[in-house]
């Protein structure tokens, strides 16, 4: 039965929360709408810039690449109706982004830093999966258990 439930189990829904700069690294928070994970993504200043511009409802005086391509596929009769980050492979994510004109539906592989920026700017939904949610908590808790067993031998880091 829990193969059965992992086979079917659907995207986790959550929000762009905003962008932090940790170590001098720009990175995307996202949290499960429930509040009880969170998953941190790597992007590029552009990115971070052109997300916080975003989630700040703030349009930049020239249409940034993420607009521009919004509105072709608006122009187009093209909708994106979600994104969802899929996996984690080698401390790097990847996520997809789902379309539709009428019937016709199509997903195509992309960047994440460039799928949140065109789903925060087409007002779609945003979903991790949720193995995805759970390799990154279990690698967050285990550099945090690291972290305090250094503090607690007086290493420090």
């Amino acid at each position: 039965m829990l193969l059965l439930s992992l086979l079917i189990s659907e995207p986790v829904p959550v929000v762009v929360w905003g962008i932090e700069d940790i170590g001098g690294s720009s990175n995307v928070v996202l949290v499960d709408t429930a509040g009880k994970r969170l998953v941190l993504i790597g992007v590029s200043g552009d990115q971070a810039l052109a997300i916080g511009l975003a989630l700040e409802g703030l349009a930049y005086p020239r249409p940034l690449t993420h607009d521009l391509f919004i509105s072709l596929l608006d122009s187009l009769g093209w909708k994106l109706e979600k994104v969802v980050v899929t996996r984690l492979e080698n401390d790097i994510f990847y996520s997809d982004i789902y379309l539709r004109k009428g019937k016709k539906k199509m997903v195509m592989d992309a960047r994440p830093s460039d799928a949140l920026n065109l789903a925060l700017r087409a007002g779609c939904r945003v979903y991790v999966e949720e193995d995805v949610l759970d390799e990154y908590t279990n690698e967050l808790l285990n550099i945090l258990q690291e972290l305090q067993a250094h503090e607690e031998e007086g290493i420090g880091i």
